[in-house]
């Protein structure tokens, strides 16, 4: 069965205001890593894009997966 897709923007909002309290909790609903918006693209590919390094460390550290491709046929790598 297909997942619905996710929206990033709440977590990205929450890292880009540095606020660590918002980051665990958008976290914490993050019951998947590599869920997708309605563009395919996980949270690791729009943490590389729009995230700061150490946040994307965390995710590779928890077992995002790097490889995935959003629907465009980019990777977390090529953004």
């Amino acid at each position: 069965m297909k997942m619905p897709p996710v929206d990033h923007q709440r977590l990205l909002n929450a890292c880009h205001s540095e606020d660590p309290t918002a980051m665990a909790r958008e976290l914490h609903s993050y019951d998947e890593l590599d869920k997708r918006d309605d563009l395919g693209r996980t949270l690791l590919m729009c943490m590389c894009e729009h995230g700061s390094d150490s946040m994307v460390k965390g995710l590779l550290h928890h077992k995002a997966d790097a490889g995935l491709r959003d629907n465009s046929g980019v990777d977390a790598a090529d953004t």
